[in-house]
């Protein structure tokens, strides 16, 4: 596998949003490329992947080196990997968006203190044309969860404001506690 990873370390990037413009170099083992969402020097890691020859985008984890559960998304039949592709990680917290070309994808819910970015590579030659990491932070229905635990530690307590998560959405007072 192959590995550049875009963030200093010391730079923690728990919500960000990554992009990269990638191409697959076509090759008779197929392909296995993308974006690490979080990434950790002891194994553990989220990966946003595209996957030549099952033909799909997936959302994994590793954790101690060790792969885990794959959330799955089928790509069209006339998507062709060895052309240029947008693949994006959103996160906050602990929601991970995935996104090819700018569509939406996966959406998934992952606990991780993995708090580094980059590219990858398994067994696969790729071209990468940019790769970008901005922090951010966004509130939809599905990462009211996360969001709000982005609130503990700032300038608003959450609890003290009276914030709290019902019906899929974030509710509160408003204003510092």
């Amino acid at each position: 596998d192959a590995f550049a990873s875009l963030t200093p370390e010391a730079v923690h990037l728990f919500n960000h949003y990554t992009e990269a413009w990638l191409q697959w170099n076509p090759h008779h083992m197929g392909g296995r490329y993308g974006l690490y969402g979080a990434w950790a020097d002891n194994g553990d890691a989220v990966l946003a992947e595209l996957h030549v020859g099952r033909r799909a985008v997936r959302l994994y984890t590793v954790r101690n080196g060790i792969a885990g559960a794959v959330v799955e998304m089928t790509l069209p039949a006339d998507f062709r990997f060895e052309c240029w592709h947008k693949l994006a990680v959103r996160r906050t917290g602990d929601h991970f968006a995935v996104l090819v070309d700018d569509l939406p994808g996966i959406d998934a819910t992952i606990h991780t203190d993995a708090d580094q970015v980059g590219v990858f590579s398994a067994y696969s030659s790729i071209n990468c044309a940019a790769l970008e990491a901005t922090g951010y932070l966004e509130l939809n229905r599905q990462n009211a969860g996360g969001f709000l635990t982005q609130l503990v530690g700032s300038t608003i307590r959450p609890a003290a404001a009276g914030w709290a998560i019902w019906d899929d959405s974030l509710q509160g007072q408003g204003g510092a506690g």
